[in-house]
């Protein structure tokens, strides 16, 4: 995708890469982010857009629950906040706490029922779905100024209906941890952990059926909680390190 983008739209101030976003606290992303930009460029930008995608950015971020540490998080912020010319916005829309919750829950429970210890299956979700309290406060502490925040709780509808097609396609981390957690433990040639990786399917299926199923049509929605924010780089910026 990004190699067609800048064929076919590549343009004298545009340019289209591929970069780790959680590393871009590292000295050497920035400096490929710089390598991009023409000779006399300042390397900030206006802004910075992100849709449905920093709940999976993020995880690896997701504060110690014992310490509440959100260091990463804060580090995180600071540095799309380097990015930016003062005055730059940075604007997001992705999951927020409570998110597809009762298909979260359902698998959890699916790889605990498997033998999973608890930890390790809480441990095998790709999300952080941050409260508004916990984005406002990381986005205040990197330096933005935060224009606007909310919650927005929002069902939408399965796909043609299909929950086992959900589990399978954006639950595919929990079946995965699964899936080698049952072949470990039982040797043999991945049978079993196949067979266990389509019975949780089936079961978060069964479990969240008379949830989200509408009697009147078949149609089946499930939970979404989006969290959006727009935050502002002031005009004037104070060097606050992140902490």
């Amino acid at each position: 995708m990004i190699s067609a983008a800048n064929e076919n739209y590549s343009t004298p101030n545009s340019t289209y890469l591929t970069i780790d976003a959680v590393s871009i606290t590292c000295p050497k992303i920035q400096s490929i982010i710089t390598s991009h930009l023409p000779p006399s460029a300042t390397p900030q930008f206006t802004k910075i857009f992100s849709n449905a995608a920093l709940h999976w950015i993020l995880r690896p971020l997701t504060p110690d629950s014992t310490t509440r540490d959100i260091t990463p998080l804060v580090n995180f912020f600071r540095a799309c906040y380097d990015l930016l010319a003062p005055g730059g916005i940075f604007a997001s829309e992705s999951g927020g706490q409570g998110n597809v919750a009762e298909v979260h829950t359902a698998l959890v429970s699916a790889l605990i029922h498997r033998g999973v210890p608890p930890a390790e299956a809480r441990a095998a979700s790709p999300w952080l779905f941050p409260s508004v309290g916990l984005m406002s406060t990381a986005l205040t502490r990197a330096g933005f100024v935060v224009d606007h925040i909310e919650a927005e709780h929002r069902s939408t509808e399965a796909m043609e209906a299909d929950v086992q097609g959900w589990v399978r396609l954006f639950g595919a981390p929990f079946l995965d941890k699964l899936e080698e957690f049952v072949n470990t433990r039982d040797g043999g040639n991945g049978v079993k952990g196949k067979q266990a990786r389509e019975d949780a399917v089936r079961e978060v299926a069964e479990a969240v059926e008379g949830i989200g199923r509408r009697p009147e049509d078949g149609g089946f929605v499930i939970a979404y909680v989006r969290l959006r924010f727009q935050a502002r780089k002031p005009e004037t910026c104070v060097d606050v390190p992140a902490r």
